[in-house]
């Protein structure tokens, strides 16, 4: 069982809302999963239920994944790492023109 705080929960409940309303209007997005633990790999399971594909998974062992070329074969990033690494991957993300 996944024990979450509430902006934890209330982030998780957002990031369904917006996979199911992609899903209503048939627009399968590609996406990139920033940092893969309880919540990415959360997401991970919404976004494949829901039809999305999962394109590009970065976390702690594959960083160097990072890249121009990498990042730009998706739709949009969602980043879930630590506060001290989500800005420049934020900023990283939407230089290339992904949005997060």
């Amino acid at each position: 069982m996944i024990v979450m705080d509430s902006a934890a929960s209330k982030t998780k409940t957002n990031l369904q809302y917006l996979l199911t309303q992609a899903h209503t209007n048939t627009s399968f997005m590609k996406l990139a999963l920033i940092g893969y633990g309880k919540m990415g790999r959360a997401i991970h399971s919404i976004a494949a239920e829901r039809g999305h594909t999962i394109d590009l998974i970065i976390d702690l062992n594959n960083q160097q994944e990072l890249t121009e070329t990498n990042i730009r074969k998706v739709d949009v990033a969602i980043e879930f790492t630590s506060p001290h690494t989500a800005l420049n991957n934020v900023l990283f993300c939407l230089k290339q023109g992904v949005p997060v």
